[in-house]
């Protein structure tokens, strides 16, 4: 019972920590400006989303050392800036068109694409790479990998 009673305080205190730190990055993310026009909406499993992608300018702000993925249902980007960074893809951005694209300028890394079967189908070729007509639909989650 005891023994129970410690697996149980272990829990809360972790529980409790995911979502003082969920609301601590969400509280972050409406004040976070970056003085060129993009809203950082969160972080994500180290994957920071933003809002407001309106130039090409902004774009290589953020993208021209990084992962960047792009939904043009939301008008958000996602940016992965290492190795061993994952993003579940919303799904806001895989409905109906699930238009976008990806750009890939992490060094020495691909990033790997899932469904909703967790069945890989799709790598992306090493940097500096590119899809401009990307469709989020059949993509779930992806990861940035180093081999």
């Amino acid at each position: 019972m005891r023994r129970l009673r410690t697996v149980m305080a272990l829990v809360v205190m972790m529980v409790t920590a995911v979502v003082l730190g969920t609301a601590g990055a969400s509280a972050g993310a409406a004040s976070a400006s970056r003085g060129d026009g993009l809203e950082r909406v969160g972080v994500i499993n180290g994957v920071t989303l933003y809002r407001g992608v309106t130039s090409s300018e902004q774009l290589a702000a953020v993208c021209d050392t990084n992962f960047c993925a792009y939904s043009s249902n939301t008008g958000e980007v996602a940016v992965a800036r290492s190795c061993g960074l994952g993003f579940d893809v919303p799904s806001s951005w895989r409905v109906s068109p699930a238009g976008g694209w990806w750009q890939n300028n992490l060094s020495g890394a691909y990033v790997a694409m899932y469904n909703n079967s967790w069945v890989n189908i799709y790598n992306t070729p090493y940097p500096s790479s590119a899809d401009w007509s990307a469709n989020w639909a059949p993509v779930r989650y992806w990861e940035t990998v180093c081999p």
